[in-house]
């Protein structure tokens, strides 16, 4: 784990740009004397920039699963691509991934083009995969 430490003189700053520029979805910001040293302003940029950096990740797994046409290879659809599109990571079965590559590349086109549906394919899988 690494971090670093961003001086806001007052202000958002080249510091703050940066450091908004690396945030995922999993990052934590955390702030030292409070508004005074860190406006609200800055943090809600900060926010913001996290926010945004989850939403392209999802949209990407969302548009790398839905775009495998049917009878496609789905082999490049890894477990992180279910939790990025949105999928309960706890229900991210690892030891099912070829059953989950399987039921995306014989779905029908647009029929996984949203987190419920994701969800949804990866608990019928994990059922049907428990009681084969």
């Amino acid at each position: 784990m690494s971090a670093g430490i961003v001086l806001t003189n007052d202000a958002a700053n080249e510091g703050t740009t940066y450091a908004s520029s690396k945030l995922s979805a999993s990052s934590v910001v955390t702030t030292l004397g409070g508004t005074a040293v860190v406006p609200e302003s800055v943090l809600t940029d900060l926010n913001a920039a996290q926010t945004a950096a989850a939403a392209a990740t999802k949209a990407a797994a969302l548009a790398k699963i839905d775009g495998i046409a049917l009878d496609g290879d789905a082999t490049g659809v890894i477990a992180q691509d279910l939790i990025d599109a949105g999928v309960t990571a706890s229900v991210v079965i690892e030891a099912n991934l070829v059953a989950h590559q399987t039921a995306i590349s014989t779905a029908a086109d647009l029929s996984l083009d949203n987190t419920d549906k994701i969800q949804q394919m990866v608990t019928d899988v994990n059922t049907n995969t428990v009681q084969e």
